[in-house]
């Protein structure tokens, strides 16, 4: 007989995966799901083994194929279309004003201070407005306007 509950559990994983989007939930729930048909199959130990192996392997393919590609885009399309870009995606082409604590240079942007890459190469000073042309990891970049 087969539980149920490794369905459930593995659904309901998948579904929290969704929201939460971690690759930790995402495995445990394919982990959980071929638990779930493997035993629902039902064979001896050693070829249940290898069925848990293909089973997992193929639904891993079909996530990582279908999945992650459709449904990812299919839920940030309706339910999140209404939630605030990232400060990443607001940042850049804003145009800031250069602040300077303890001769490091950052910008100043909506109460927040950004370190500014390469500050030296533009020779900025307190106060100067300068503009934001990319922004990775945490550090921005800018051009004199």
């Amino acid at each position: 007989m087969v539980p149920e509950w490794l369905l459930a559990i593995a659904l309901t994983l998948f579904i929290l995966d969704i929201f939460i989007a971690t690759e930790g939930l995402t495995w445990l729930s394919l982990i959980v799901l071929a638990s779930y048909f493997t035993c629902k199959i039902g064979p001896s130990f050693w070829w249940g083994i290898l069925t848990y192996l293909v089973i997992l392997s193929i639904l891993v393919t079909l996530y990582y194929a279908f999945l992650r590609k459709v449904v990812g885009v299919v839920i940030r399309k309706t339910i999140l279309k209404n939630a605030p870009d990232e400060v990443v995606e607001r940042i850049v082409g804003k145009h800031v004003i250069v602040r300077i604590v303890n001769d490091v240079v950052f910008v100043k942007w909506e109460d927040e201070l950004w370190k500014v890459a390469d500050a030296e190469t533009f020779g900025c000073k307190e106060g100067d407005k300068v503009k934001v042309v990319k922004m990775v990891d945490g550090v921005v970049e800018i051009e004199k306007i």
